[in-house]
């Protein structure tokens, strides 16, 4: 009979009763029509919108991927939260999208906002001029206290940023979490800050855009101002140019990685079954309309300012050996911000981070219809970035690297737990490893921070270190004891040279290549630091950070008091909220020239000779 003529299975009946192929997205099932679709409950029994798919009642075979979370499948039109449109990647006019609740949410007021704007403007200002007082002027080996809690302030920032990658990545996936959704935030994701409630998706892209360009105008602009202000001339507190390009740099480097993810946006699009494309980030935004457009010019601005800042930065990183050999303390000011954070042999790091903002940020370019390899290769890079960092351990205290360790590990762990999940259909193993592995990351973090920041109260409040054993993961030898020692080489070496040189070269030569190298670095350290003239010439290339020059006809006692103002010139140092380094005129051998030289009270200590306030050379 004609009711027993119906289309098979994966073909529809359309209005003109003829059976055309059900198109990726749908599920047609057998003796489906149009009419059956249009008004679908979702049975599988029924012809239906598959999860994870959307289309329009005006053509609903026209389908187009979007999240699971926003479209529920079923019948065309549906979206879930309140969304709208072919993608449901909208909310309706004044509404924006609320990750917590997973709905759209009414805008507050404009004067709300107003507020909310004037507020945010006072705090920015306010931190940014903080922020040129408290970094450092110039380059330190050593690590205060300050130092420790702002840089453990600076590797959770990025560790959330990565979080906010990877949640991108996922974006078409069905896991969800709470630390991914919270990394959003530090992305500066339009929808995710509410700035949508401002205009437009591509109008809130721009300004989000335009605050990359707006911070540094500002930090030029305190700058200027700070030369008008009286007392800040009188207390010689006006800002320097230099400083002011190291705080910049400051700011462009901590917030590389979201600037590079927000650039290259317009540029990740993927494809629906339709042929069309739409921006991963903005499925609302198709790829090639004139609202891509307007973000492509917001993208290209970003780009070209990033590209500038690391052009600047590998030029600092070349040219910052040379600058410091001449003491050229004006010229290293400007990369203070790459620089000082670092060993003095690893004072090109920066670089490294920089190349792991960039490597996590390009993947989504080429890879956003497939989040398998999407995910795999920013797991490669974090483990580029994770054999680097083992290999030279960069950070200048230990509690900093073995946090970057362990944080980098757990990443390529947790990108490890999404790959090995994807194609199981019970998602809770899934879900529970991701949670415990963000969890160890989230409370690694949050454990040396709150190191970090005990010793830097006890610092702020006693004035002396905590010397919290976990800091250093472990106690320091004494100046005086490694004095001792290298004493005691040098007295070995002395003697051995007239009569067992030939056998000392030979042992020398049968170390192991570890060995061999913790030598050479140790014979740098001390070639830059004392600044040493000797035959051998240069052992390294790293940052010396002192200007006292010894050669090798000083006398001992010459060399003792070059230890001596090095102790003091460490204890008087101040980076993130000490004093200054302060570069102390010390006695050398004796000649026919006799010069009298002003020393400050505090520093006649040194010279054994506290009542007089002139000291002869």
């Amino acid at each position: 009979s004609p009711q027993d003529c119906v289309c098979k299975m994966d073909f529809i009946e359309d209005m003109d009763l003829q059976c055309i192929a059900c198109r990726e997205g749908v599920l047609c099932p057998l003796g489906s029509t149009m009419s059956k679709l249009l008004n679908s409950s979702g049975s599988s029994e029924e012809p239906r919108i598959q999860l994870g798919y959307s289309s329009q009642a005006i053509a609903p075979l026209d389908t187009y991927r979007c999240p699971e979370s926003a479209c529920p499948g079923g019948r065309p039109g549906a979206c879930s939260g309140g969304l709208t449109g072919a993608t449901c990647g909208a909310c309706p006019e004044k509404q924006f999208f609320a990750e917590d609740s997973g709905a759209c949410t009414a805008c507050a007021s404009e004067a709300s906002w107003m507020v909310g704007l004037l507020g945010f403007l006072m705090i920015l200002v306010m931190g940014l001029a903080g922020s040129y007082y408290m970094l450092p002027s110039k380059y330190r080996a050593t690590a205060s206290a300050g130092f420790m809690f702002f840089a453990m302030g600076g590797l959770t920032v990025a560790t959330f940023q990565i979080f906010g990658v990877i949640g991108t990545s996922l974006k078409d996936m069905t896991y969800s979490s709470a630390f991914l959704d919270f990394g959003a935030f530090f992305l500066l994701e339009g929808e995710s800050l509410g700035v949508s409630c401002l205009g437009t998706t591509t109008a809130s892209f721009a300004m989000t855009a335009v605050v990359f360009w707006i911070i540094p105008g500002c930090l030029v602009l305190l700058g200027c101002l700070s030369h008008l202000i009286p007392i800040l001339k009188r207390k010689k507190l006006t800002w320097e140019r230099r400083k002011v390009i190291s705080l910049i740099g400051s700011f462009l480097q901590t917030a590389f990685t979201t600037m590079a993810s927000l650039a290259l946006v317009p540029f990740m699009c993927f494809k629906h079954p339709i042929g069309k494309y739409s921006v991963l980030k903005y499925p609302d935004i198709f790829c090639g309309s004139p609202e891509h457009s307007l973000m492509h010019w917001a993208g290209a601005s970003l780009i070209l300012l990033a590209t500038a800042f690391v052009t600047f930065c590998a030029f600092g990183a070349v040219k910052a050996p040379a600058l410091a050999a001449r003491s050229s303390k004006y010229g290293l000011q400007m990369f203070t911000f790459l620089l000082h954070r670092f060993r003095p042999n690893s004072w090109w790091f920066g670089l490294v981070i920089l190349g792991k903002g960039c490597g996590v940020s390009l993947p989504p370019v080429f890879f956003a219809n497939q989040p398998g390899l999407l995910q795999l290769f920013i797991m490669l890079v974090l483990q580029l970035y994770l054999c680097i960092l083992l290999w030279c351990m960069p950070w200048k205290t230990p509690l900093l690297n073995l946090v970057d360790v362990t944080s980098t590990a757990l990443l390529v762990t947790l990108l490890a737990v999404f790959l090995s999940g994807a194609g199981l259909k019970d998602a809770q193993v899934t879900d529970g490893l991701q949670l415990f592995v963000s969890s160890c990351i989230v409370g690694s973090l949050l454990l040396a921070t709150l190191a970090a920041a005990m010793n830097f109260g006890y610092r702020s409040v006693t004035g002396s270190p905590l010397d919290l054993w976990w800091v250093n993961l472990g106690k320091p030898p004494r100046g005086e004891d490694i004095f001792t020692g290298l004493e005691d080489v040098a007295d070995y070496i002395k003697d051995a040279g007239r009569t067992q040189k030939d056998s000392v070269v030979m042992i020398l030569e049968q170390l192991s290549t570890y060995d061999i190298d913790s030598i050479m670095k140790s014979l740098s350290i001390l070639h830059d630091e004392l600044q040493m003239e000797t035959s051998s010439g240069n052992f390294g290339n790293r940052i010396a950070h002192s200007h006292r020059k010894i050669t090798s006809r000083e006398s001992r006692g010459s060399a003792r008091g070059a230890q001596t103002a090095g102790d003091f010139s460490r204890d008087s140092a101040r980076g993130d909220g000490d004093n200054e380094p302060t570069d102390v005129p010390l006695p050398g051998p004796a000649t026919e020239t006799t010069e009298t030289v002003e020393v400050p009270a505090m520093q006649e200590e040194m010279y054994d000779n506290p009542e007089g306030k002139q000291v002869t050379v």
